[in-house]
């Protein structure tokens, strides 16, 4: 979301700025494709898109319009979910092929990142920038996951056992983290690690965002709907 009522949102091949009131207006070009954009102030979106030539998932920002378009990164590796980092810059999830790793980016294009953690991905950040979690494979690639929590500090801890992990989102107040895998949300207290099911099944989901004031989740689910009470 950006402003009250107003919506950025992704298909396969675009970005759309989609208000309540008014037409739907098309923000990147269809040569691309994107993944899901997200907010970072008033006036900017941030995504991740391929270059049409390389097929390489860069991260990218843009006016709210689709207008100044900066290329934050070009690296050998795809990033993929990209969330706003607290006080500026993104972090990110990067996968080279074998492996996933974690990196805070610097909001300066050029400026070097900081790798936060290896083996890891789909990582979310918290409010206040203190933290992160992400996913772990325990054993071989395809097998059950765990959600882990970093520190600023550099110290992790295991938070939660999972049979897959595809997306996590961490609450505005800081106290859960909402995950998934292919077939179902959890939410899970941080401090605990105590998780509880979030609604029923639902089918390939991809993604999961708070709303802003932490009174509901939404989840995207490109084949079957999820519908969240």
């Amino acid at each position: 979301a950006l402003a009250a009522g107003t919506y950025v949102i992704a298909t396969r091949d675009t970005a759309a700025h989609v208000p309540t009131a008014g037409a739907t207006r098309r923000l990147t070009s269809i040569a691309e494709r994107k993944q899901d954009p997200i907010y970072v102030d008033d006036r900017t979106i941030a995504f991740v898109a391929n270059d049409p030539a390389t097929g390489q998932y860069d991260l990218w920002t843009a006016d709210r319009d689709g207008g100044n378009r900066r290329r934050i990164t070009s690296t050998p590796q795809d990033e993929y979910q990209a969330r706003v980092w607290p006080g500026g810059g993104f972090l990110v999830s990067r996968f080279d092929g074998d492996r996933s790793t974690v990196w805070r980016i610097p909001a300066t294009p050029g400026s070097p990142p900081s790798l936060l953690a290896d083996d890891a991905s789909f990582a979310s950040v918290a409010p206040a920038g203190d933290a992160i979690v992400f996913f772990r494979s325990v054993g071989l690639e395809g097998g059950p996951v765990d959600l882990w929590l970093r520190t600023a500090g550099g110290a992790e801890r295991t938070l939660f056992a999972m049979t897959a992990g595809i997306a996590s989102a961490w609450s505005p107040d800081g106290r859960t983290i909402a995950a998934a895998d292919l077939h179902q949300i959890w939410l899970v207290d941080v401090a605990s690690g105590r998780a509880r099911k979030l609604g029923g099944p639902a089918l390939n989901i991809r993604s999961l965002v708070w709303e802003r004031r932490g009174r509901a989740l939404v989840a995207k689910a490109p084949d079957h709907p999820v519908a969240i009470q």
